[in-house]
């Protein structure tokens, strides 16, 4: 039987305050969306976009071939943020 490859969709829901650390490990192009997140975000993609909307803690996003869309509520400098996309938009 040959091998299909299928979309999937995933909510994740964790308190507001809690660290985030995603890795996207293939080129499968997933995008990445966070909502409404008040502690630090370490998200990592190789060809999917990663937005994030209503967000205060430190950021570091990475994208080798993707766009990254950021809106913040505030930010709060006790860490530092680093925001990079190789062959996409900031």
């Amino acid at each position: 039987e040959k091998a299909s490859r299928k979309d999937i969709h995933y909510s994740i829901k964790v308190p507001k305050q809690v660290r985030v650390k995603y890795e996207e490990t293939n080129y499968q192009s997933g995008d990445v969306m966070i909502m409404n997140h008040e502690g630090d975000l370490e998200i990592s993609c190789k060809s999917g976009d990663i937005r994030a909307e209503n967000i205060s803690g430190s950021v570091v996003m990475n994208t080798v071939s993707g766009d990254i869309n950021l809106v913040f509520n505030g930010l709060k400098q006790e860490k530092p943020c680093s925001i990079k996309a190789i062959s996409g938009d900031v």
